[in-house]
C-alpha cells in the first residue's frame, strides 16, 4: 500500500469548531492542515476539501462554506477559499464568493458550493451545486491555474433546469464531475438535479447527465434519476448514482444505480440497478461506485428512523455484471446468478459524508462518515480484515478542539497516471466524499 496522504473536513463535538486535517496512510501523526484561510478568521464547521493536481503539481483547494441565514437548501451561501501546496500546507492563493464583508484584495469566484472539480490541459473545471437564484441556472466554470493564479475566465457549461412542455420552475444544482478521455478528445461528463421547494418541503425531478465536449462540438444530455448523487466514469460507462426523491430514513426505495454508455456523442442507458437487488434486503440509497483492481464497488448507506446513525453496506462485483443491470456475478454458464459479495455495517454518530476513494494502484478507502478505513482489494469483501481504519475523526485535533465527524474528504494524491492513459501528463479528477442531508434537515423537513 502506498504512502497516500487524505485530507479531511473535520468539525468537534459542539459543531463550534471547523478546519480541515490530513494524514499520510501508515503514518501515526495527524496534520492540522487549515484552520484559517483568512488570518484572524476561524473557518466555518461546514469546510470542504478538494484536491487537485497541475501537471504532477499537487495543489488542495479549501473550502470554507457558510450557509448561516441562507433559510433553505439550494440557495447560495458565502465562500472562502485557499489554494494549498498539501507538503507543507503553504498557501498559493485566495479566492471568495458572495462575502458579506468581501475581503480587500482577494479575487471574486462565482461559487460558493463546489461539487466536483476537473483539471484538463492547464485549466481547472467546478461544478457549482448553488444555482443562481435569478435564472435558476448552475454552472461548471473555468480557472486559469498558470503561475497558481486559479483566475476565473468564464463557463464552460451552463446547466438550464427547464424542461421543455413542463411549467415547473425547477431550480438546477450540480452534484458531480468526472473525465472523459476518447482517443485525442477530451469530455466532461457532469450531473446535474432538478427541484423545487417550499420552505423545507422539497420535490425533486428528473436529472441530467452531460456529455460536455473540451474543444469543438456541442455538449448532449439525457435523463437521470430523481436527486442525482454523483457520477464517476471508468471507461466508455459512466456509473450515475441518484436517491430517487428526498432523502429519508431507511433510504428511498427509488434510488437507482444507472449505467450510461457514453462512448457514442450522447450518453445512452445500458442498464439500471434498483434498491430491490440490494442484498440482504439492506434498502436505499446507492451513493458511490468505485472500479479497482478489476473488481466494482458499489456503495449504499442511509440514516435508521431515529436519525441518530448510519448503516452502509459495500457490495463488490464487477464491471460487466454493472453494464448488464445486476450485481450478480457470472457462473461456470456465464449466466450472472452468483449473488455478490458485501460488508454491512453501521456508523454514530450519524454524519452524511460517505465515499469510496481509489488511491494509487490497487488501493481504494471508504469514508464512512467518522473514519477513513482502507479496503484490501487483494481479498473479498467478506474476508476477516477487508477493511481496516486508517485514522477517526477523533485521531486529528485543532488546539483544544478534537474531531468528531468528518465533513468531507478526499485523496490528495488521485490515481490518474495509471487510469487515465493519454490523459495523465495533464488531466485529474478530483472526487469528495458525498455530502448527503444532515440530520436536522432531515427532521425540519418532518416537522
Amino acid at each position: 500500500m502506498a504512502s497516500e496522504k487524505l485530507a479531511a473536513g473535520l468539525v468537534n463535538s459542539g459543531y463550534s469548531v471547523g478546519w480541515v486535517g490530513a494524514c499520510t496512510v501508515g503514518v501515526t501523526a495527524t496534520e492540522t492542515a487549515v484552520t484559517q484561510i483568512i488570518s484572524g478568521t476561524n473557518m466555518t464547521t461546514d469546510p470542504r476539501v478538494l484536491p487537485i493536481s497541475i501537471t504532477g503539481t499537487l495543489r488542495t483547494l479549501v473550502n470554507s462554506y457558510d450557509y448561516s441565514g441562507v433559510g433553505e437548501l439550494g440557495q447560495s451561501g458565502r465562500g472562502l477559499y485557499g489554494i494549498y501546496d498539501p507538503s507543507n500546507w503553504s498557501q498559493k492563493q485566495t479566492a471568495q464568493c458572495n462575502a458579506t464583508s468581501p475581503v480587500t484584495g482577494v479575487q471574486q469566484w462565482s461559487t460558493t458550493n463546489p461539487y466536483g472539480i476537473v483539471v484538463y490541459d492547464g485549466v481547472m473545471y467546478m461544478i457549482a451545486n448553488d444555482c443562481n437564484p435569478t435564472t435558476r441556472k448552475c454552472y461548471i466554470y473555468k480557472y486559469n491555474m498558470a503561475a497558481d493564479a486559479f483566475s476565473e475566465t468564464g463557463y464552460a457549461y451552463e446547466f438550464t433546469p427547464d424542461i421543455a412542455g413542463d411549467t415547473t420552475q425547477w431550480k438546477g444544482a450540480g452534484y458531480g464531475l468526472d473525465l472523459q478521455i476518447s482517443g485525442s478528445s477530451a469530455y466532461l461528463i457532469a450531473v446535474f438535479g432538478r427541484f423545487t421547494n417550499s420552505g423545507w418541503t422539497y420535490t425533486f425531478g428528473e436529472s441530467a447527465i452531460v456529455k460536455i465536449p473540451l474543444g469543438s462540438g456541442t455538449a448532449a444530455m439525457a435523463t437521470a434519476g430523481n436527486n442525482v448523487t454523483g457520477v464517476v466514469v471508468n471507461g466508455t460507462y459512466a456509473y450515475v448514482t441518484s436517491v430517487g426523491g428526498a432523502q429519508q430514513a431507511n433510504g428511498n426505495p427509488a434510488s437507482k444505480l444507472e449505467v450510461f454508455d457514453i462512448s457514442g456523442a450522447s450518453p445512452s442507458r445500458a442498464a439500471t440497478i434498483a434498491v430491490s437487488d440490494i442484498p440482504n434486503s439492506f434498502g436505499g440509497d446507492f451513493v458511490d461506485v468505485a472500479f479497482v483492481n478489476n473488481k466494482a464497488y458499489v456503495l449504499a448507506a442511509h440514516y435508521n428512523t431515529a436519525y441518530s446513525q448510519y448503516s452502509y453496506i459495500v457490495i463488490q462485483t464487477m464491471d460487466d455484471s454493472l453494464q448488464n443491470g445486476t450485481l450478480n456475478t457470472k457462473d461456470e454458464n456465464d449466466e450472472y446468478t452468483v449473488p455478490p459479495l458485501y460488508v454491512e455495517k453501521t456508523v454514530s454518530p450519524a454524519s452524511p459524508c460517505f465515499a469510496l476513494l481509489p488511491g494509487e494502484g490497487n488501493d481504494l478507502y471508504l469514508v464512512d462518515g467518522v473514519k477513513f478505513q482502507s479496503i484490501d482489494t487483494a481479498v473479498d469483501i467478506d474476508a476477516a480484515g477487508a477493511l481496516s481504519t486508517v485514522k477517526s475523526a477523533g485521531d486529528f485535533a485543532n488546539g483544544n478542539a478534537t474531531g468528531y465527524v468528518i465533513n468531507t474528504a478526499a485523496m490528495v494524491i488521485e490515481r490518474t497516471a495509471a487510469a487515465r492513459g493519454l490523459a495523465a501528463a495533464k488531466a485529474s479528477v478530483t472526487k469528495i466524499a458525498k455530502r448527503l442531508a444532515r440530520p436536522e434537515d432531515l427532521e425540519r423537513k418532518d416537522k
